[in-house]
């Protein structure tokens, strides 16, 4: 009887790491997918940015990623802010993972080939929503801003 209680709970234990992982994931995919749309518009290049963030980051199969990613257009359809998704990654990334977040941003507004205020509007704000530091924004955004 024990033994299957310690099964149990193992069981249970080890979906919630998984389901865990998985809201994360997703909270990455929204605050991508809240900056793509901040100009109006979901551009495919934007899509493409998106998708190649999961697969290098998650290390997860292209079928995987466009299920995430579809259940993340879900849930930024249905977000009222970008709180609740930042508080999750504030709980589980260090600084240096936060920056990574902040860096996928600022790659997926260059996706198009040109920034909307918008879109820096939102990064800024997920900057600051997840304690990254004014400078670390600017850097984030000079590393990844094509060269002219």
């Amino acid at each position: 009887m024990i033994e299957k209680l310690k099964k149990l709970f193992a069981a249970t234990k080890h979906d919630s790491v998984e389901q865990s992982d998985e809201s994360i994931r997703l909270a990455c995919l929204v605050m991508m997918l809240e900056t793509a749309k901040a100009d109006h518009s979901l551009d495919k290049d934007e899509l493409s940015a998106i998708q190649l963030y999961a697969e290098q980051h998650f290390e997860l199969d292209p079928e995987t990623v466009k299920m995430l990613v579809q259940e993340a257009k879900q849930k930024a359809d249905h977000a009222t802010s970008l709180y609740e998704f930042t508080s999750l990654i504030n709980e589980n990334f260090d600084e240096p993972k936060k920056y990574q977040v902040i860096q996928s941003m600022w790659r997926v507004a260059y996706a198009d080939g040109q920034i909307d205020r918008y879109e820096e509007h939102i990064i800024r704000r997920a900057a600051d929503l997840l304690y990254v530091e004014h400078a670390r924004f600017i850097e984030a955004k000079l590393s990844i801003k094509p060269h002219e």
